[in-house]
């Protein structure tokens, strides 16, 4: 693969399950009940924009082993407030009505923008760098992904190899950008893990499970979907608490 540039950046970081949407903490949101109210009301104003953002997904269509299948132009698409941002490679009158056509009654909450690599070559890029780094330079990778708003590759690496790739860039200098990150294993602390189905027991709502742990000393399950969940409330997997 030819070698291009590289963009360093050492932060801790820990790898879950992403989807194509994506959330922005909120600037100044304080802990407690002031962040939950935020939250709830985020998502109650997002219910336009998460539902476009599905329409498109099931719109791509799917492969035999149950992945998106993405458009060429396909660049990325998140949530920034009411708003679903779409990239795309190319932002054409034609390739809009597509995708407004696409996300059907929730088109009104689309806002488009142009960027340089498609989301399928970054991420066959993702795959081919990671291997790479393994198998030629013994580099530790820990966790990889696309950043769809970046639009560019993020590597997270142990420090040790953090070090290596500092020191000679040269060796590591691909066509894509690529942020490298000092990452972390992910150590799930339940029997129920990451994309696995389940439930509420109050509204009978169902999501995604992402991860799960502790938050302020209490068993927590983190979401990838939306939903209107309270704190406390149990939830289930396969029927069982």
């Amino acid at each position: 693969m030819k070698k291009k540039s590289l963009i360093f950046l050492s932060l801790l970081s820990v790898s879950i399950l992403l989807v194509p949407v994506f959330f922005t903490d909120p600037a100044g949101a304080d802990e407690g009940e002031e962040t939950k109210a935020y939250y709830e009301d985020l998502m109650r104003r997002q219910v336009t924009a998460v539902g476009a953002s599905k329409a498109l997904n099931q719109a791509f269509g799917f492969d035999e082993a149950g992945e998106n299948q993405y458009p060429p132009d396909f660049a990325g698409m998140w949530l920034e407030g009411e708003i679903l941002v779409v990239a795309l490679t190319d932002v054409s009158e034609d390739a809009m009505s597509q995708y407004r056509s696409w996300a059907g009654k929730y088109s009104g909450c689309l806002q488009f923008k142009e960027l340089p690599y498609s989301y399928v070559e970054l991420k066959q890029a993702e795959a081919a760098v990671t291997a790479e780094l393994m198998e030629d330079y013994h580099i530790t990778v820990v966790s990889s992904y696309v950043s769809e708003a970046a639009n560019r590759i993020v590597i997270g690496v142990d420090e040790p190899s953090l070090a290596i790739i500092e020191a000679s860039p040269s060796l590591i200098d691909y066509d894509y950008p690529i942020q490298f990150e000092i990452g972390s294993y992910c150590r799930p602390t339940a029997t129920i893990g990451g994309g696995e189905y389940v439930r509420n027991n109050s509204s009978y709502e169902s999501f995604t499970l992402s991860s799960t742990g502790t938050y302020r000393d209490s068993k927590a399950a983190l979401s990838c979907g939306h939903f209107y969940q309270n704190l406390g409330d149990e939830i289930y997997s396969y029927g069982m608490d």
